[in-house]
């Protein structure tokens, strides 16, 4: 099982990049996501739904 994080629309691979993002932000929520998928693929579902009009969540459980 693989684990990515989420933050402000975007997918990241590290923890430590989604918490380089955030720094500036007020509100620090990281989403954790789980799949057996590895990253690129992931992302490429991901933005693939994001350009069908997905919402963010919605990409995400599609990515999965």
């Amino acid at each position: 099982m693989n684990k990515y994080f989420y933050f402000e629309g975007n997918v990241f691979e590290t923890r430590e990049l989604a918490e380089l993002l955030a720094k500036n932000y007020n509100i620090k929520r990281i989403d954790e996501i789980e799949t057996d998928k590895n990253f690129e693929d992931f992302e490429n579902a991901f933005d693939e739904a994001k350009q069908e009009g997905n919402s963010d969540f919605v990409a995400i459980e599609f990515a999965k």
